[in-house]
């Protein structure tokens, strides 16, 4: 899906298009009778020469357009877009093992909401992963949204936001759960909860959510075993 504001990749490659179309025929405009039609043919066929590599450029940014694997944001906080392909969680997943794994020593980062019975990376129905790119189109933030019902009310579970350390401090972790929150309003959630460490307390606080209680575990989550659960009620939003 694409962000509001990318729609500016999409017009470029439109443009591309009419500029490749304009090549064919350079000089279409001094066409009379005293200029032979063989000097026309040769013309067409220099105007197709510099037309293929042109088509060929523009084809290229549109399929990547559509494939997902080029970020359409033009904004410095690079907005996020839901994955909906196998390379784009591929590259959500990585971003998690570089956060979690690597850098906190989180060994368990993954669950089965991630994967199929066979182990491999899968989307599910009813979970939705946020990615944000940077201003070059790589992947540099995530989170993840699953969708669960109790009775008749259905509720959310955030988890998983993170971002690499080159973008942090860029609105990134912002624009994913502002993706999340817009998911789970589309979904009829009523209300959202997740387990923050602590030194992200105060930035879901800014979001909305209140802190229900502070529990201690085994490094699961956090370094030190510490979280914050926080809840956010969407029925009656604070401004965020």
């Amino acid at each position: 899906k694409m962000a509001g504001n990318g729609v500016l990749p999409y017009l470029m490659a439109w443009l591309l298009f009419g500029l490749c179309q304009g090549l064919a025929r350079p000089n279409l405009g001094l066409q009379s009778r005293n200029v032979p039609t063989l000097e026309f043919a040769r013309r067409d066929f220099l105007g197709l020469r510099r037309r293929q590599p042109c088509n060929l450029m523009a084809g290229g940014l549109m399929s990547l357009l559509k494939e997902g694997l080029v970020g359409t944001q033009n904004n410095p906080h690079g907005s996020a877009v839901l994955v909906n392909n196998v390379k784009q969680l591929e590259d959500a997943m990585q971003i998690r093992r570089n956060v979690f794994v690597e850098e906190q020593g989180i060994a368990l980062a993954f669950d089965h909401w991630d994967k199929s019975d066979l182990g491999e990376w899968v989307l599910k129905p009813n979970v939705y992963h946020a990615l944000s790119y940077s201003v070059d189109g790589e992947p540099a933030g995530t989170g993840r949204l699953v969708v669960q019902t109790t009775g008749r009310t259905k509720y959310g579970e955030v988890s998983n936001v993170a971002v690499l350390k080159d973008y942090r401090k860029t609105g990134r972790a912002k624009s994913v759960m502002k993706l999340l929150h817009e998911t789970a309003e589309k979904e009829g959630v009523s209300w959202l909860a997740l387990n923050a460490q602590t030194h992200a307390i105060g930035f879901y606080e800014t979001l909305g959510y209140r802190t229900q209680n502070i529990f201690y575990t085994e490094p699961r989550d956090g370094p030190n075993g510490v979280l914050a659960y926080m809840t956010k009620s969407l029925e009656n939003p604070v401004d965020q």
